[in-house]
């Protein structure tokens, strides 16, 4: 019994890749505004933490555009 037969990932839907697309716009556009704000306010090791956090999560979100490409045009 093939339970998985059929089955493929939500991102290969066309509706379901849009609102990730915009979802991770909204976030990035927030992330970016609080850094704005927040980072001449706080202390040294403060903002180098703060400032690791933006490298981290910008890494992920290009590996998620980088993942986003690969599904539109087919690619393994």
């Amino acid at each position: 019994m093939d339970l998985y037969r059929g089955w493929r990932p939500r991102e290969t839907d066309p509706a379901n890749l849009g609102t990730t697309i915009f979802t991770l716009l909204v976030i990035a556009v927030a992330i970016g505004g609080v850094g704005y704000v927040l980072l001449p306010a706080l202390s040294g090791v403060a903002s180098i933490v703060l400032i690791g956090l933006f490298l981290i999560i910008g890494g992920l979100c290009i590996l998620l555009v980088v993942r986003i490409i690969q599904v539109l045009f087919g690619w393994r």
